[in-house]
């Protein structure tokens, strides 16, 4: 797929990101028909403004949505539901367990909130960070192996940091179809979540593809 604008500011969605983005699309749709996501306004997060006055001819175009669980709560679950009332699809394309700063808080009560309402709404998604940077929301510890290999002999995954045994008990949930969430210590207990989430790009980033309906 294509992202065509990482977290517009505070450019003006109307005047400014719309016009840009509706002519990417155009050029785009010269040459595919590939899913097509775009960035909104405030770090991709006023879904609701972008779905007032959405991009013409939406066919397999998406708009993104970027929430960090410490920072973003309920108040951006409304916008979202918002835009998926005015009909637009969203994609979560960046999302993290911690602060919007990348550091902070771990809140995974506020993270699980978050892929229920991804689940409940078929809303697909992309974990930030695979990587061992030494900030919160990393799923590995500093110096963790860039080859991977990082179960241990006993099953702990001691290279893993809560977030990415939260990430990673997620991931096996929905793989496996288990309906449970995951616990700050990467134990479960019943709840229903859904998260498909791909390492990719040399430890940098994971994304789902377990929600499709995409298209509309």
């Amino acid at each position: 797929f294509f992202e065509i604008f990482n977290e517009p500011v505070l450019q003006s969605w109307l005047h400014d990101i719309r016009p840009y983005e509706q002519d990417i699309v155009k050029v785009i749709r010269k040459r595919t028909n590939n899913l097509i996501i775009c960035g909104t306004r405030l770090w991709s997060q006023e879904v609701d403004v972008a779905s007032e006055h959405p991009l013409e001819g939406s066919l397999n175009v998406a708009y993104t949505l970027h929430f960090y669980a410490a920072s973003h709560r309920e108040g951006l679950r409304q916008k979202a539901r918002a835009a998926l009332g005015s009909g637009v699809v969203l994609f979560v394309t960046e999302w993290g367990t911690c602060s919007a700063d990348g550091d902070g808080d771990v809140d995974l009560h506020e993270a699980r909130l978050w892929l229920n309402f991804l689940a409940e709404h078929n809303i697909s998604d992309a974990n930030w960070a695979v990587g061992d940077k030494d900030e919160a929301c990393s799923a590995l510890v500093a110096g963790a192996s860039e080859e991977g290999g990082w179960a241990s002999k006993a099953g702990r995954h001691t290279v893993l940091t809560s977030s990415g045994r939260f990430a990673r008990e997620s991931l096996r949930a929905f793989a496996e179809g288990r309906d449970e969430k995951v616990i700050a210590d990467g134990a479960s207990q019943p709840c229903r979540t859904s998260l498909l989430w791909v390492f990719i790009a040399a430890a940098m980033l994971a994304w789902t593809l377990g929600r499709p309906r995409l298209s509309h």
